[in-house]
């Protein structure tokens, strides 16, 4: 029931004969709209639903894993009714008895949210740092801890110098 109910997406997949995946949770339903079997039955499915521009870095992370054994990779993945969604998936490489890779162990968490966050906080940090007023972040203590290039302009002083003073000394 546990793994059923859970956000997260369990899979195995061969380190060989073109990753494909030999199990994979039930609940990848509920989370990207799949039976488990599309995953099981069709060898080129998962790699058929990454988004174009994300293809070949996630494959080429599959096709290295031997030399890192652990990674953590975020791509786009084509859900059940068309649209993408993010993905956070962590991999580990399994190796039989004699060393030779043999299984890719994994979980898919979607982090479409953290990706929205992501992007709005780019969007304002381009904001702060562009925006013609100086404008000085300061911690709870009085000590800056940010500010904007309009900031350096206006109180003559390079970022590093400002940054850990407090707002009285400048």
């Amino acid at each position: 029931f546990m793994l059923s109910a859970s956000p997260v997406c369990i899979y195995s997949r061969n380190a060989k004969d073109g990753y494909r995946i030999s199990f994979m949770s039930g609940n990848v339903r509920n989370v990207f709209g799949f039976e488990s079997a599309k995953f099981l039955r069709d060898p080129i499915f998962w790699r058929d639903r990454l988004h174009a521009d994300d293809a070949d870095s996630v494959l080429d992370v599959l096709a290295n894993l031997h030399e890192h054994e652990k990674r953590t990779i975020q791509y786009r993945f084509k859900l059940g009714d068309g649209g993408y969604c993010w993905i956070y998936d962590e991999l580990r490489l399994v190796r039989d008895e004699n060393g030779i890779p043999s299984e890719i162990i994994g979980s898919w968490t979607r982090i479409d949210e953290f990706k929205r966050t992501e992007a709005n906080l780019h969007r304002m940090a381009k904001v702060f740092l562009n925006v013609s007023e100086p404008i000085l972040i300061e911690d709870l203590y009085g000590k800056v801890i940010d500010m904007n290039m309009e900031a350096e302009k206006v109180y003559g002083w390079s970022r590093t110098e400002l940054i850990g003073r407090t707002i009285k000394t400048i």
